[in-house]
């Protein structure tokens, strides 16, 4: 007995470790599920987790909870449905209590209408049948009372057959079952309502007949035996009848056999089975049934598939009239809790819900998926679901104004005015969540703050409630053109001239996804409404503006590619360097003059270099535009900043110590901070870094950066400052008639072809473009390729510069040709003029010209031609012009008086 005892507790031992472990895990599970709901309610395997960690406790009220909560949110595949009804068949008595077996027996009726699928009827058709036709008589009692009838088996059946007969392939196992049931009751009845059940037998064979199955054949064999069986005496009537219905119907078998054929090789491809709904829609004599059995086909094996989920929905409101605005309603509960992700289906359930239900249970749709986080992921598909619950508010709103149907159930609002604080309230709540998620997922199409927007100018009437929307709008998606561009047009439409140029101008200084489509719309608006002086003015703009992001495009190109090369440096870098050297110097020994010539192109490429990789032209060179009085620092100056800041709050800003080596704090009379500063930084990277912070909000205010340049007379003391002369045998090829997208690197491409291309530089205006070339050799050859060329659509004009032609030469030096310094090189046969153009402007400009020539004494042929310098470095100044015309004109006029 002892032994038996020990061998029991053994075992036992064992169990009741297994079951304290099982009740520890659920406990720690259990305190975390709170938490995991609140985060991901639609976490498909939390759920499972949860379930299966009930299942063994025996605890069915919490296991029943469960299951519901997840049927709630989630669909439940049909083996889930399959064990929940195992589980509650196993509770004591669960076939003899009238609430268990009508709980049951909702289950399996949830589980066949959650996906099409035969045997999930049959499984509820097997349980009704084995209630119903039980040997316990208590069992019987209960379901009787459960159903509601002694017969409730006939109503299940010929649910499941209107449920499945469209099915070409498995609907014969319904239907068959179904019709042996009317036989069944046929053979019990008898005088009318044997008559009765005949007739519908009847029925039910002629409509099976007009449905394409695949046991046609068959079904027509068994009708023919029963109108023999019932109805001998008009046997060839009836058949005749039939035969008609059943010719039509072997036509469309033999398609239907074609299109499952094709469907079976695909497997369970979604593209299958939208060709065979796009072939059976366009058959008209297609039943619309048919046509939904197939969306329930593939969503039972797709159902993670929004698209088809939203094709079904807008099949069956295309066909509310035949199968119900309920099933419209259902199919979108259903795919909301197949695709809880999907901001398109919880659209679909908000219109639905208000078409049935009035816009307080919309709004409830809306708070639920707010409150699950279903669609918070993407700014994309939340704004499909705002878009839906923005609309439904304003027809609402529109509704109740002309005192609609839904005033009573809607928004009890006493004022016109309050309704226009909710539909407003309504718009700005879904724009400020909207703007809370990434801006990487946010709708290109803008579909959203198109819809809040044009609420508020077209239902509300207050522009300025929708130019503040556009006003948010653009400061959270900065970067995204759209939305600039979509905010000027409602500032064309319901503002000035000006506040649109403003926000073209805002805007297109910003680094936007696509620059080019607010450089269109805003010469679109310019050309419509503008006039010459602002279309030219913001040609100039946009010009200036593709420069920058052209310069900014290829200084991240260049730094991609060195730090791509410095990756792919070999491990002994002084070897090939060394034999690159050797062979240079061989060269250099057999070519007297190359080493020097090398050396002087290296220089000229060098600084070309410099010059494109300078950030936006930050460290100007002495000879270019305007910087010979502008000294070349890496500075910034900074404005905007708060007054409770300090340098190490400045010097964290811009980069931190390692960017920035000093920082000088501005102030006001009284000593105190005014929220000015300038910052010297270590290199061109670090400046790019500052700059980058232009724009930015600190302490709620926008911070300014932008280079800081300050003039140095000490390096030039004279105002205007010093340019370096061309050298004597480059000559300029002028061009015109090129388009404002035309670059400077598409001409010196061009004339790279057929010479050796000093420089390309524009004029102030932008309209011509000088091609200095190395010799007067390359100058005409540049000239015959580039004249007449056609380039972005337009077609080039060029001619050799002349000196003094233009006022703004080839290096941007007003008043001045191309060759300005050397004149007696390309020009010799003609006298050196030093009369200023300004002269032109006298009263007199012929007569008093003519007098200033001749005084002059005849030109020295072999005489130096270039000019004398003036007083001062540099060129010349308007004041020695004007000294040197004075007394030029007083010698020809005393020579004149002697004359006389």
């Amino acid at each position: 007995m002892s032994t038996d005892h020990n061998k029991h507790a053994e075992q036992t031992q064992p169990s009741e470790q297994a079951q304290l472990d099982e009740l520890d895990a659920l406990q720690r599970f259990m305190e975390s599920l709170p938490e995991k709901l609140e985060k991901s309610p639609y976490d498909y395997t939390t759920y499972l987790q949860w379930i299966e960690l009930l299942r063994p406790v025996a605890d069915i009220a919490s296991l029943r909870a469960a299951r519901e909560h997840m049927w709630q949110n989630l669909a439940v595949p049909e083996d889930l449905w399959a064990k929940w009804v195992a589980d509650e068949r196993t509770q004591p008595d669960a076939l003899h209590d009238p609430t268990a077996i009508a709980y049951m027996r909702d289950l399996l009726e949830r589980a066949a209408k959650e996906y099409l699928s035969v045997s999930a009827w049959q499984n509820y058709i097997d349980f009704v049948r084995e209630v119903e036709h039980s040997e316990d008589e208590q069992t019987r009692a209960a379901a009787a009372s459960s159903f509601g009838s002694e017969n409730y088996l006939f109503s299940a059946l010929q649910e499941a057959a209107a449920a499945t007969y469209a099915h070409f392939k498995h609907s014969n196992q319904i239907w068959s079952q179904y019709r042996e049931c009317i036989e069944q009751e046929i053979e019990k009845s008898e005088g009318s309502q044997r008559e009765a059940l005949v007739d519908l037998l009847q029925a039910v064979y002629l409509q099976r007949l007009g449905c394409p199955h695949a046991e046609l054949e068959a079904t027509f064999s068994m009708y023919s035996s029963f109108v023999t069986k019932f109805m001998n005496a008009s046997y060839e009537q009836h058949m005749v009848e039939a035969n008609a219905i059943v010719s039509a119907t072997r036509q469309s078998c033999a398609k239907r056999e074609d299109y499952e054929a094709e469907l079976a090789a695909s497997g369970t491809d979604w593209a299958a089975f939208k060709l065979y709904i796009d072939k059976l829609t366009r058959d008209k004599a297609a039943d619309p049934a048919e046509i939904s059995v197939l969306y329930e086909r593939a969503v039972a094996l797709n159902y993670y598939t929004p698209a088809i989920w939203d094709e079904y929905i807008a099949f069956a409101a295309a066909n509310a009239t035949e199968f119900g605005a309920e099933v419209v309603l259902c199919l979108s509960s259903r795919a909301v809790r197949n695709c809880p992700w999907s901001g398109r289906l919880w659209a679909q359930l908000l219109r639905a819900v208000y078409e049935q239900q009035g816009y307080a249970a919309a709004a409830g749709i809306y708070d639920r998926a707010l409150a699950t986080y279903a669609v918070e992921y993407s700014m994309c598909e939340f704004s499909q679901l705002a878009v839906a619950f923005v609309a439904v508010a304003r027809l609402e709103y529109s509704d109740q104004q002309r005192g609609g149907e839904r005033a009573a159930s809607a928004i009890a609002i006493a004022t016109p005015q309050a309704l226009d604080l909710d539909l407003l309230a309504v718009c700005e709540g879904c724009l400020a969540t909207a703007h809370t998620l990434q801006p990487e997922t946010a709708d290109p199409l803008l579909h959203l703050e198109r819809c809040c927007t044009s609420a508020a100018v077209h239902v509300l009437a207050d522009a300025e409630a929708a130019r503040r929307m556009w006003t948010s709008i653009c400061k959270s998606r900065k970067v995204c053109a759209e939305a600039w561009v979509l905010s000027a047009d409602f500032e064309r439409t319901n503002g000035t001239e000006d506040s649109t140029r403003s926000v073209f101008r805002h805007a297109s200084q910003r680094r936007l996804d696509n620059p080019e489509r607010l450089f269109d719309a805003w010469l679109a608006f310019e050309h419509s409404f503008g006039t010459l002086e602002s279309l030219r003015c913001a040609e100039i703009f946009i010009q200036t503006q593709r420069h920058l992001i052209w310069r900014r495009l290829e200084r991240e190109a260049q730094t991609q590619g060195q730090a791509q090369a410095q990756a792919q440096v070999p491990e002994h870098p002084q070897s090939v360097p060394a034999a690159t050297a050797a062979s240079s110097a061989v060269e250099d020994a057999a070519q007297p003059g190359r080493a020097e010539h090398d050396q002087s192109n290296k220089k000229a490429k060098r600084k070309r270099d410099d010059d494109i990789s300078s950030p936006l032209s930050l460290a100007p060179s002495k000879g270019d535009g305007d910087g010979g009085n502008q000294r070349s620092t890496n500075s910034v100056f900074v404005s905007g900043l708060p007054l409770a800041f300090t340098t190490e709050n400045v010097e964290a800003l811009l980069g931190g110590s390692g960017s920035v080596s000093r920082v000088t704090m501005l102030t006001n009379k009284e000593g105190g901070f005014r929220g000015q500063a300038r910052a010297d930084l270590l290199s061109n990277e670090a400046m790019i870094v500052a700059l980058d912070k232009n724009g930015v909000k600190v302490d709620g205010q926008f911070v300014s950066v932008h280079v800081f340049k300050q003039h140095s007379q000490h390096l030039h003391p004279h105002p205007h400052p010093t340019r370096s002369r061309a050298v004597a045998s480059e000559v300029a090829v002028k061009v015109t008639g090129f388009s404002p997208e035309t670059g400077n690197k598409q001409l010196e491409g061009i004339a790279k072809q057929v010479g050796s291309v000093v420089r390309v530089r524009r004029n102030q205006q932008g309209d011509a473009a000088f091609v200095t070339m190395r010799s007067m050799d390359d100058a005409k050859r540049a000239l015959g390729a580039l004249d007449g060329c056609s380039v972005d659509g337009r077609v080039l004009s060029a001619n050799i510069d002349e000196p003094g032609s233009s006022n703004v030469t080839g290096d941007g030096v007003k008043g001045q040709g191309a060759d300005s310094g050397n004149s007696a090189a390309t020009k010799t046969d003609a006298p050196l003029s030093l009369v200023p153009r300004r002269a032109a402007g006298s009263r007199q400009p012929a007569k008093r010209l003519a007098l200033a020539k001749k005084g002059l004494p005849k030109p020295d042929e072999t005489a130096d031609r270039s000019p004398a310098p003036a007083a001062s470095e540099g060129a010349r100044s308007n004041a020695d012009f004007r000294n040197l015309f004075l007394t030029t004109q007083q010698g020809a006029d005393k020579q004149e008086n002697s004359g006389c």
